[in-house]
């Protein structure tokens, strides 16, 4: 799943390395503008940034056929894990 976005799609992250995948709803390369440590507000402040700016632009999708038809951002960002909101 996406950290940003919380997109399920491709292994953004396989075995703690950033896969370099480009996710196509936020457009956020893992391992470039995904960093940071659960539990460690300070080192999630980038991804909290980028997730609100997001959100706050209307969310437009970097591929916007990959979007599904049932597609609801504030559902998909409620699918992320607890360490990474």
């Amino acid at each position: 799943m996406c950290r940003i976005c919380g997109f399920e799609g491709p292994a953004f992250w396989s075995n703690g390395e950033p896969t370099e995948i480009v996710c196509p709803c936020c457009g956020t390369e893992s391992g470039t503008g995904d960093l940071g440590t659960p539990g460690d507000h300070r080192k999630l402040r980038w991804i909290r940034t980028l997730r609100g700016y997001r959100v706050g632009i209307g969310v437009p999708w970097t591929v916007p056929e990959a979007r599904p038809a049932q597609g609801d951002i504030l559902e998909q960002l409620t699918g992320l894990p607890a360490e990474w909101r």
